[in-house]
């Protein structure tokens, strides 16, 4: 491997200008400096253009594309299309890097094949994301890897690009997968160098629950073989989620009736 090989950020934004600017400053801001910024505009209808051109005059590093509103999938597959880097590292427009995320995981590309680190959450939620240590068995029940993973170009080309049909969500999900079946190599950095930015509508919040049971369905379908492999009945292992989903949301609804009591008590 070389010494120094170059990672494209590819960076898809509709209607998120706003945030746009401290996406691109925390990849700017990387001690690890061979790199190229992909900004895909996906039919925004703010000032996303005019913020991607402005840091486009400034380092010429940074390519920017337009395209009609297809969905992020589309986005990022169009982004990847022109990378030119070994390695691919996606970034959603209102999250950030750490300056070391690129120092800090290209080394590990020598002996893995997708590389990610622990979560901090910012924005309408503020903690450190706490998940299982990664197994595909539990892959297969809850995404352990965000979105902004480094992984090779190459792979991405092999097992056919991001999924354009999930189109209420969970793609990247959906495209980690697919990486498992072809026998990937993945490592998890145990520090925290991406901070993953909650919204109050973001799509993950505004899912209802036909929303994810259909995404579910949808996941399992795409990939029935890996799931039958760990599961033998995949859609038991569905049902079972969703118990276990109904039983957190009567806990939580139970913690909050405790606390209009103790409300009404103290008032």
């Amino acid at each position: 491997m070389e010494n120094n090989p170059l990672v494209s950020v590819i960076i898809p934004c509709y209607n998120l200008a706003i945030y746009l600017g401290e996406a691109i400053e925390s990849v700017l801001n990387q001690t690890y400096t061979n790199f190229e910024i992909i900004i895909i505009n996906d039919g925004s209808t703010d000032n996303t253009q005019e913020i991607a051109k402005q840091y486009q005059k400034k380092d010429a590093r940074i390519k920017y594309i337009e395209q009609e509103n297809k969905g992020v999938s589309a986005a990022r597959n169009a982004g990847i299309e022109k990378a030119k880097g070994k390695y691919i590292l996606p970034l959603d427009a209102d999250d950030k890097i750490h300056s070391f995320f690129l120092e800090k995981t290209v080394p590990y590309m020598i002996d893995y094949d997708l590389v990610y680190s622990k979560i901090e959450m910012f924005g309408e939620e503020k903690k450190i994301l706490e998940l299982h240590d990664f197994s595909i068995e539990q892959e297969l029940k809850q995404n352990l890897i965000d979105n902004t993973a480094l992984y090779k170009k190459s792979d991405w080309q092999i097992v056919g690009k991001y999924n354009e049909n999930m189109k209420k969500g969970w793609e990247d999900w959906d495209f980690w997968l697919k990486l498992i079946e072809k026998g990937i190599k993945i490592k998890r950095i145990d520090e925290v160098l991406f901070y993953y930015r909650v919204l109050p509508n973001s799509r993950n919040r505004s899912f209802t629950e036909k929303d994810r049971y259909l995404l579910e369905q949808q996941l399992i379908a795409n990939h029935i073989d890996l799931y039958k492999k760990y599961f033998p009945e995949p859609l038991t292992m569905l049902r079972e989620l969703d118990s276990l989903r109904k039983e957190k949301q009567e806990f939580e609804r139970y913690k909050q009736q405790i606390y209009n009591s103790l409300s009404y008590r103290i008032g």
